[in-house]
């Protein structure tokens, strides 16, 4: 895994901590997430979409990410797939 790509999802780690602590900036997030994120220093590429959910006790929220393009995942990223960088943001249950 890249440099950029453990800079990014730090980034969004704090973005979450701080969206937990201060209800003003998980509003914020939720009705304008580029420009939040914009401001935390993780920059969104032009012509893509940010969607923000708030996963609850009783509501969760399952991300399904793009397949890869080859067809066949890598060893390395068949490990970070199944247990390698983990940040649970789809539930509360851990």
């Amino acid at each position: 895994m890249g440099q950029d790509n453990i800079e990014m999802k730090a980034s969004f780690a704090k973005v979450i901590a701080k969206s937990w602590n201060d209800p003003a900036y998980k509003a914020r997030l939720m009705s304008d997430p580029k420009a939040v994120l914009a401001e935390s220093g993780v920059a969104v590429p032009e012509g893509v979409n940010v969607n923000v959910y708030e996963s609850t006790q009783q509501n969760w929220t399952l991300v399904i990410p793009p397949a890869p393009a080859s067809g066949e995942l890598s060893d390395e990223a068949l490990g970070g797939a199944a247990g390698g960088l983990s940040l649970c943001i789809a539930c509360c249950c851990c």
